[in-house]
This record gives C-alpha cells, structure tokens and sequence, in this order.
C-alpha cells in the first residue's frame, strides 16, 4: 500500500492526535544489529527492534514482522 502524504502535514497530525515521535536510540539501534535475517528491510528491521526495546506494538500487514515474535496489529 502507497500513500501520498505531504511532509509537511505529517508532523502536524501526529501531534494534533496524540502521536509523538520515536528517535532511534542506542539500544534499540544495538537490537537491530542482533536480529536475525528473516527480514530484507532495515527500515522494518529497526521497527520491530524499537518494539522489542520498548513494549511496542507494530501496526502492518507485513506477514514478515510476526516471525520475529513481536505485538503484530493489522
């Protein structure tokens, strides 16, 4: 799935709904390096690290994102 956003916008309704940011910390960034390969993407990869990290819950239809055990909603 594809969505067109403006940039500018994004921030905007995080913050107008309650959202707010992640940075990538030292730890979960650590994680990332440790996870095991069953996912080509480092952008997910990190993802699923910072919810390991950090309690989170994922929300994708990514069927790959499960088999690293973490909260999966979709």
């Amino acid at each position: 799935m594809k969505l067109r956003v403006d940039t500018c916008t994004v921030p905007k309704v995080r913050e107008a709904s309650g959202i707010a940011s992640m940075d990538i910390d030292e730890e979960s960034a650590l994680h990332a390096g440790r996870l095991p390969g069953l996912h080509s993407d480092p952008f997910d990869r990190m993802l699923v690290a910072q919810a390991i990290v950090h309690g989170m819950t994922i929300l994708t239809p990514d069927p790959d994102i499960e088999q690293y055990g973490v909260r999966v909603l979709w």
